[in-house]
């Protein structure tokens, strides 16, 4: 196991990377839930899973890399949804994202990391990175429901991904409530209602004929 090869692309080669793989950013995951971000090190995954540090370092070059692709396995991911109707497409992506952070290791490991990343620059340009990754993400399904007539084009995408995202955030990392799926629910009907084109009005009735 120690000297199985990880492919450059991110993607395994075999189960056995696979799993070499797995293990190594699930031991990420446990420790950051354990140690907290001061007690993540390669030198500790290494003890932990028995996986050689040379192996570790054909893929992740270093700690910050590792560190990243460790908070993006914790936080889920997957090809983003695509089903022809933006307010379906949201809810599926966001409803994903609340479901994670309702699970031990998320509730563990990230508000401590948000916490670290006010003091430690390094933590917070990772932060940073992942957070814009996600806004992509939301900019990409609001896009699409743009480009089908569902959304204003007058519309800040950026904007209205962080108002989407920043609601649940809030409410987790600063109010310490966990989202629901219910709450994903209404606050797109709120924020959906005020970024599409407004309905189309039938035309006035012609007036009756006069005698």
């Amino acid at each position: 196991m120690e000297g199985d090869p990880i492919d450059g692309t991110g993607t395994p080669a075999d189960p056995r990377v696979a799993r070499t793989r797995a293990a190594v950013l699930n031991a990420g995951i446990d420790l950051l839930a354990e140690r907290g971000y001061p007690g993540f090190s390669i030198d500790a995954i290494v003890a932990r899973t028995g996986i050689a540090k040379t192996t570790i370092y054909r893929h992740w070059p270093s700690r910050d890399s590792l560190l990243t692709a460790v908070i993006s396995h914790l936080d889920g991911g997957g090809a983003l949804p695509d089903t022809g109707s933006v307010r379906q497409d949201l809810t599926i992506f966001l409803t994903g994202r609340v479901q994670m952070a309702h699970t031990r290791q998320w509730q563990r490991c990230m508000p401590a990391l948000v916490e670290a990343a006010a003091l430690d620059p390094g933590l917070a340009r990772i932060i940073s990175t992942l957070t814009a990754r996600y806004l992509s993400q939301m900019q990409a399904l609001l896009r699409r429901g743009r480009d089908r007539g569902e959304i204003r084009h007058d519309i800040s995408l950026e904007l209205a991904a962080s108002a989407l995202m920043g609601t649940f955030a809030f409410r987790r990392l600063l109010l310490h409530k966990n989202p629901t799926t219910t709450q994903v629910t209404a606050v797109l009907d709120m924020l959906l209602d005020g970024i599409s084109p407004p309905a189309r009005q039938p035309p006035p009735a012609s007036p009756p004929p006069s005698p």
